[in-house]
């Protein structure tokens, strides 16, 4: 029997979205803060009149690094802290020349355009980086699948995959659903369970002919917690409650359509910790992996 090979997992942040913007607004503060500790303790100001351009250098690093929030609030920490350690009368926001408000606005303006196109060439390089990387995965996929002899093994291949790659995104187990000539959905492979062994709820069955028919994703939720946290730009949602009195709910289903051009040919089953995915960095991730999954379908069903 062969071995499936294993794809590494999409590396996700482990740093919570509040916890974030905490490290970015302490990093501005203290950058900005000891920038004009600096100027002020060494008296640099006014024998250097553009000595606030050094606040460049903390703006520059923190929207490259951090991105536009850290820089944003940089520049306006630099420029109040200027005007109150630095610019005479000291230590009060009152300035009694007109060309220094000038100057400080300019410095103000240029601060904030500087740290915001920084920002933009940040974005664009992750961007790039993350469609190479998905490239990267969906070439591999077909190198796997192609190495498989049988159609099923390319299948149980191809949802192997979807979990290694996307493990870190809370996903615990791939399904792969195609219809069969009267339309009726079968399971045909599965990457952690037996296919006999996987009984699709009346629930599923009517979401998964709602899916195949509309081609949109649509989730499975247990109750009702983990809908605010699922952008209902990717993913519609069906809420169905418990009926075992006190039992923990951690997993989640979601049911994605694999599409060759405008046809919906199958459908992917994904089961999802809820627990692991939302504490992946951005609780949207499950909703954007949806859509990276559902973009493998085209080399899916060509293969098989």
């Amino acid at each position: 029997m062969s071995t499936v090979e294993h794809l590494s997992p999409i590396e996700v942040g482990k740093t919570l979205p509040w916890q974030r913007y905490l490290l970015d607004s302490l990093l501005a503060i203290v950058g900005s803060l000891l920038v004009t500790g600096i100027i002020f303790a060494f008296r640099l100001y006014p024998r250097i009149p553009n000595i606030s351009i050094v606040y460049l250098l903390v703006i520059l690093g923190l929207a490259s690094t951090r991105g536009s929030y850290a820089a944003i609030l940089a520049s306006l920490v630099a420029f109040l802290s200027f005007d109150f350690f630095i610019v005479p009368p000291l230590f009060t926001f009152v300035i009694y020349h007109v060309e220094e408000w000038i100057a400080l606005f300019v410095f103000l303006v240029t601060a904030i355009l500087t740290g915001q196109l920084a920002s933009a060439l940040r974005r664009r390089a992750e961007a790039a980086s993350r469609r190479e990387r998905e490239t990267r995965i969906l070439y591999d996929l077909v190198r796997l699948a192609n190495r498989e002899g049988e159609p099923e093994r390319q299948l149980h291949t191809i949802a192997q995959a979807i979990v290694d790659v996307f493990s870190s995104w809370g996903v615990n187990d791939c399904a792969i659903l195609q219809p069969d000539p009267t339309g009726t959905l079968h399971i045909q492979a599965s990457a952690s369970q037996p296919t006999e062994q996987i009984v699709l709820s009346s629930d599923e069955k009517a979401i998964a002919s709602w899916v195949m028919a509309h081609g949109r994703s649509m989730g499975l939720y247990e109750d009702d917690s983990l809908t605010s946290f699922t952008s209902a730009h990717y993913v519609q949602r069906v809420i169905v409650h418990s009926t075992a009195a006190g039992r923990a709910i951690h997993l989640s289903l979601r049911l994605i359509p694999l599409k060759v051009g405008q046809q919906v040919v199958g459908l992917l089953r994904d089961l999802i910790d809820r627990a692991r995915a939302l504490t992946a960095g951005e609780p949207a991730h499950c909703g954007l992996a949806a859509h990276r999954c559902a973009a493998c379908g085209p080399a899916l069903f060509r293969l098989t």
